[in-house]
């Protein structure tokens, strides 16, 4: 990386922001790019922290805005999005195809090497869609179907076409699963005491959420691969984590509300096809000391006789198998800054 200049669009966002840190530590010079006000402040203030960080003001929707920031870059990071969740979202679909094309065309011009294109699991739509296995298992791969169930889904699967059929000789497509950990979504702030809820919150989507360390490092190992290459790469939490490892060192005394639910043994990954009716439920019925929880026989049959299991292999690959954060170790540190943020806001 050392002498590698790295454009980072989106600069202030929370990824942007602890990436352009990990990629500067590793040698590279960094432009990043901010649309709001106060993320040019942020970012014009941190620099110098980041003495080889120049900040521009730039919008992916504005193609000549990109020109000045991707001059002379070997690589993009590519971060921005909305996430509007219904099919027809007009603005979303604007934003993140429309951004993808204008990028990908002053890219092209400019000579851009490598596009790291930060994706997500939203293109394989609900899981429950998916082909099962003889045992009733999904099984994701990157090669599995997409099938986008709304506007941020589809508009992440096209901006992949988009960049793939592009010029650039290195696309690298890193799709994310829900983000957690410090300094990220600002409701999280709220979980700290609870991370069953803190869980079930980050987990609401299809598959096992992944820590901001590990989105992190795999942006930075993306830019490290050598080679004309297209790839597409899972970026998803530890799969061996189970509730267990929950239990333990956090709330000792849910222990047996959740062994009378047969769920201390199951994969985390299955309370995701849980809907929110049903979470709410599942909830309600642990703080109140109940045993029965009401979920439809599909729903029980689904979550808890057949999992939903996505590989993250070329994740480990890229990174090394033991940098991925399991989800106990992820929530403690997690809750450790979110103490101190709370202790420091009040």
């Amino acid at each position: 990386m050392e002498g590698k200049r790295i454009t980072v669009l989106a600069g202030g966002s929370h990824i942007g922001i602890q990436t352009i840190q990990a990629l500067q530590d590793a040698g590279a010079e960094i432009n990043a790019t901010v649309r709001k006000d106060t993320d040019f402040k942020l970012l014009t203030r941190r620099s110098r922290r980041f003495p080889t960080v120049s900040v521009y003001r730039a919008d992916v929707t504005d193609k000549d805005s990109l020109k000045e920031p991707l001059r002379r870059a070997d690589g993009v990071l590519y971060l921005p999005a909305l996430f509007g969740q219904g099919i027809n979202d007009q603005r979303t679909l604007e934003v993140n195809i429309g951004g993808m094309e204008n990028v990908v065309r002053v890219a092209d011009e400019m000579g851009v090497q490598t596009l790291v294109n930060a994706s997500s699991v939203a293109v394989y739509g609900d899981p429950r869609k998916q082909p099962r296995d003889s045992d009733g298992n999904v099984i994701l791969t990157e090669e599995s179907p997409t099938n986008a169930q709304s506007a941020y889904g589809y508009s992440k699967h096209i901006s992949e076409e988009t960049a793939t059929i592009s010029n650039i000789s290195q696309v690298i497509h890193l799709r994310y699963a829900q983000l957690y950990g410090p300094e990220t979504d600002a409701w999280s702030k709220k979980l700290i005491d609870n991370p069953y809820i803190f869980y079930l919150m980050l987990h609401t989507g299809s598959f096992l959420p992944v820590f901001i360390d590990d989105v992190v490092k795999a942006n930075v190992a993306a830019f490290q691969m050598t080679g004309p290459v297209i790839e597409t790469i899972n970026v998803v939490g530890n799969e061996s984590s189970t509730w267990k490892d929950m239990v333990i060192g956090h709330r000792p005394e849910l222990r047996e509300k959740l062994q009378a639910l047969e769920i201390l043994s199951t994969p985390l990954r299955g309370l995701a096809q849980l809907s929110l009716k049903e979470l709410g439920s599942l909830m309600d019925s642990l703080a109140k000391g109940g045993k029965r929880v009401p979920v439809s026989r599909e729903t029980f049959e689904i979550v808890f006789r057949r999992g939903v299991h996505m590989k993250n292999d070329k994740l480990r690959n890229l990174i090394g198998a033991e940098n991925i954060t399991p989800l106990s170790t992820g929530l403690e540190k997690t809750q450790a800054w979110a103490r101190v943020y709370r202790s420091s806001s009040s």
